[in-house]
């Protein structure tokens, strides 16, 4: 069984299509209580990217305001 790598590109590698990253988005804000939209979802091309994007958002929200 192969692990999925942190370059692995959503659509080209792991051929995702634009609903499935749609689902994506909206689990991850669902779980991690985020608000992921459509600017950081257009820069998404690998799992890093998905990372990156998840991360930010949550030390945003632990930011006090």
């Amino acid at each position: 069984m192969e692990k999925i790598q942190p370059a692995a590109r959503l659509i080209d590698d792991l051929y995702a299509d634009s609903m499935e990253l749609l689902e994506m988005v909206m689990s991850l804000n669902d779980e991690f209580g985020i608000e992921i939209g459509a600017v950081d979802v257009a820069g998404m091309r690998t799992v890093a990217d998905v990372r990156e994007a998840v991360a930010r958002h949550l030390l945003g929200a632990q930011v006090p305001g």
